[in-house]
């Protein structure tokens, strides 16, 4: 080195060819291989989940909606479950009200009707004449002459239901009804939305230390029937009477219009 000159140090030369592959860095210590996991140790069973075969079977889930827990051992034996009309149960326990006489039918002439039987026909408050059995019948008599009405076309509009749907209304027309043999304990099922179905499914235990996938054909949610008694007209109308019988200085109570 002459005195007044200064050297840099200079970079090494790279390949100038492009196809050299560069130098591979060799792997740390600290990379290894990812370590299979190995089985839990002590005892340990399999079980083997598989599809099933339903042969005509359906299976459902029944959810009782209440806050505190439902043991049906302790109902009252036989317990049943089937599907029935609530409305005409209720109405063969009370019994339909026989129809109450307010006087004659009277014919055109004004006089009374008399029936085949030789007695004067009897007509309800509706005007609805009334046999000897007690039933009611049409308010038309036969020494009536009622005009004969003129034949009309009729006309019908049908909207056409996919049979899956019709079914489905005809199945689920009446609700399933779960009851001891007291009647205490009555719970009516009604289906809830079918999609809730379509993604609930079974683990049925068979042999084998086998579990069969069964999947939910419908979802029912069961609601206890309230036991109170709902008064007909005349028994709101006694009520309301005697209440206002033994309160009468009260004017707060709303009265009937």
């Amino acid at each position: 080195m002459q005195p007044g000159r200064y050297s840099t140090p200079q970079k090494p030369k790279t390949s100038s060819n492009p196809s050299t592959p560069p130098a591979k860095l060799s792997p740390k210590p600290e990379q290894e291989a990812a370590v299979a996991p190995s089985l839990p140790e002590g005892s340990y069973t399999d079980y083997t989940l598989v599809s099933s075969a339903l042969n005509g079977w359906k299976y459902d889930v029944m959810k009782f909606d209440s806050r505190k827990p439902v043991d049906i051992l302790r109902w009252a034996t036989p317990v049943k479950l089937n599907r029935k009309d609530l409305r005409r149960s209720d109405t063969s326990v009370n019994g339909p009200e026989a129809p109450k006489a307010v006087g004659p039918m009277l014919g055109p002439d004004g006089k009374p009707v008399i029936g085949a039987d030789g007695r004067i026909v009897m007509v309800d408050a509706e005007g609805k004449p009334i046999h000897g059995d007690g039933t009611q019948g049409s308010n038309k008599s036969k020494n009536g002459g009622g005009t004969k009405k003129r034949f009309q076309k009729k006309t019908k509009q049908v909207f056409k239901v996919p049979e899956a749907t019709r079914q489905l209304r005809k199945e689920e027309r009446y609700p399933w009804v779960m009851e001891d043999v007291t009647g205490t304990e009555m719970w009516v099922g009604k289906m809830e939305e079918v999609s809730k179905a379509e993604t609930q499914a079974f683990f049925m235990p068979a042999s084998n230390n086998t579990f069969k996938f069964v999947p939910a054909h419908r979802w029912y949610k069961f609601q206890k029937k309230p036991n109170y008694h709902i008064p007909n007209l005349e028994e709101a109308e006694a009520l309301v009477c005697r209440y206002i019988f033994v309160n009468t200085l009260s004017s707060s109570f709303p009265r009937w219009p």
